[in-house]
């Protein structure tokens, strides 16, 4: 059985809506992804409000995703690690402005 992604380099930043709070993340190697044929290493957490979860590829785009990678880590670990970590800064506002 393949392990599971279950460490974060560094938490980069949250964003928190009325829908959603996500946070982006870094891991500490890049992660090959079969769908897109390329490797990536910044991955958004995305906690719904009935609290189910899902990762995402960051996208280049400000607060954009890509391909959905939850089966590549562990997600509650991931969830706890990025919601525990403190001075995460918050790009809630910024978010607004842009969206």
């Amino acid at each position: 059985m393949e392990t599971l992604i279950n460490t974060v380099e560094q938490v980069n930043f949250k964003v928190e809506t009325s829908c959603f709070k996500t946070y982006e993340f870094s891991t500490h190697n890049g992660l090959y992804v079969e769908e897109a044929q390329s490797e990536f290493s910044s991955f958004r957490l995305m906690i719904y409000k009935n609290e189910e979860a899902a990762i995402f590829v960051a996208n280049e785009f400000d607060y954009d995703i890509s391909e959905e990678v939850s089966y590549l880590f562990d997600i509650e670990k991931i969830k706890n690690i990025c919601e525990n970590q403190k001075d995460v800064p918050d790009f809630s506002d910024d978010y607004y402005e842009e969206n």
